[in-house]
């Protein structure tokens, strides 16, 4: 019943799936009610902001199928689609490899501000932290970053497979996580400063991805029908 209920930290296993439907649904409603970008960047934005004050007002309220969710996972998939969109026309000139120096130092400058200025948290898609306008700033701005890293980086054939299979990766990642995480637990504490928690984090990311590959491949090899894929009969 919880998995059905799908209540956020209630044996929500495989909660983003369940989210993401429900925002595409959502999304897909906005794409084409609004039809031009403007008008769906500002639907979105509308949108996101409705979770917003939802998870203000009712002191983070969780609801069946993380509805409470929606509205800012439309604004991330409204950014998502507006990029795709001009870039076919190449209209946005920054979303060029040359400006991330640029991108990087603002992430950092808004980051550290967030962090040491206004005392926030982490920001998540579906946490605010302190300062709604900082949310949105530095989460249009780590997108950013984000687009023009992987624009970036040369295809390598490792890279390529995560890519790839970013969902089994998703769907497999937690437990591995946590042993990871019970490791540096036991060897050097909770209390790391932040600096120990990104080269933690660094770290923790390439034991992840390394530890699930195999698994990963075997399962793309030998039990494709998991994923979708056709079984071929000799």
């Amino acid at each position: 019943m919880d998995f059905f209920l799908q209540i956020r930290g209630k044996g929500d296993e495989g909660w983003f799936f369940v989210c993401l439907f429900g925002s595409e649904i959502v999304f897909y409603l906005i794409v084409l009610l609004a039809r031009s970008t403007n008008r769906i960047a500002l639907v979105s934005f509308i949108v996101s902001l409705i979770s917003v004050a939802f998870s203000l007002l009712t002191n983070d309220m969780r609801l069946p199928w993380h509805i409470q969710m929606w509205g800012s996972s439309c604004f991330f998939l409204s950014m998502g689609y507006l990029i795709h969109q001009h870039e076919k026309e190449s209209t946005i000139k920054i979303m060029n490899e040359k400006y991330l120096p640029l991108s990087i130092c603002l992430y950092i400058i808004c980051f550290a501000f967030d962090r040491y200025c206004i005392g926030g948290n982490a920001i998540t898609f579906y946490y605010y932290g302190n300062s709604i306008l900082m949310y949105y700033l530095l989460s249009i701005i780590s997108v950013w970053m984000i687009i023009l890293f992987a624009k970036s980086v040369k295809p390598c054939k490792w890279l390529v497979f995560v890519g790839k299979n970013t969902l089994l990766y998703y769907g497999l990642h937690g437990k591995v996580g946590s042993a990871f995480t019970f490791i540096v637990r036991k060897t050097i504490g909770d209390n790391l400063s932040d600096i120990t928690s990104i080269v933690v984090g660094i770290i923790g990311l390439l034991f992840i991805v390394l530890t699930l590959m195999p698994v990963v491949y075997i399962i793309n090899a030998k039990f494709g029908f998991l994923l979708g894929k056709k079984v071929r009969r000799n």
